[in-house]
């Protein structure tokens, strides 16, 4: 026996190995030659993939900004009928919010006495750029209101807005002694 028979036989015999024959040869060159085709293959399309499609991460979208005032809602309560001002109003500190992508002003408001009131909104910018639009119909249940921020025409800038301010006038109010609720205080980026 050669020295090649005596290893190839204590391997039969002990680890139960058999020795590599030709066409044994052939069947492991094969497997490897798939291996070294299948798995660049694989890579390959992984990085094409994640090219064409590239993985973004998760953010939500925030469609809506609700802003929180100190009570459960507004409350302006207005007497016209005495020798003073002849406006009544309550502003909200904004402090640099930033509303750029936003579209529409949201709102609920009724109002206790019978009668047309209309309430007049102002915006005011960290440019001091102040722009105001009237909202009417307000009623005695409570309704909601939706008002483009594109109806704020002196506005140039969005991203620093400093108040927001609902403000009633003796001459767009029909009851001279009245309260108004203001409630649902929010901004929409979808009109």
């Amino acid at each position: 026996m050669e020295k090649n028979e005596v290893y190839d036989y204590l391997a039969k015999v002990y680890l139960d190995k058999q020795p590599l024959t030709r066409e044994n040869k052939k069947a492991a060159s094969w497997k490897r030659n798939a291996l070294f085709l299948i798995v660049p293959s694989i890579v390959f399309l992984i990085a094409y993939f994640f090219l064409k499609y590239p993985v973004r991460l998760y953010q939500p979208k925030n469609y809506y900004l609700s802003i929180s005032t100190a009570d459960d809602f507004i409350k302006i309560k207005y007497y016209f009928n005495s020798a003073g001002l002849k406006t009544k109003a309550y502003t909200i500190d904004l402090q640099d919010l930033d509303l750029s992508g936003f579209k529409a002003l949201r709102f609920e408001a009724r109002h206790l006495n019978e009668g047309s009131l209309s309430l007049r909104i102002e915006i005011e910018n960290s440019l001091k750029e102040a722009s105001a639009c009237y909202v009417s119909g307000l009623e005695s249940a409570w309704k909601e209101f939706e008002v483009n921020l594109d109806e704020f025409h002196a506005i140039s800038e969005w991203n620093k807005l400093k108040s927001l301010s609902f403000i009633v006038e003796e001459w767009n109010a029909q009851a001279k002694e009245d309260c108004v609720y203001i409630n649902a205080i929010g901004f929409n980026k979808k009109p």
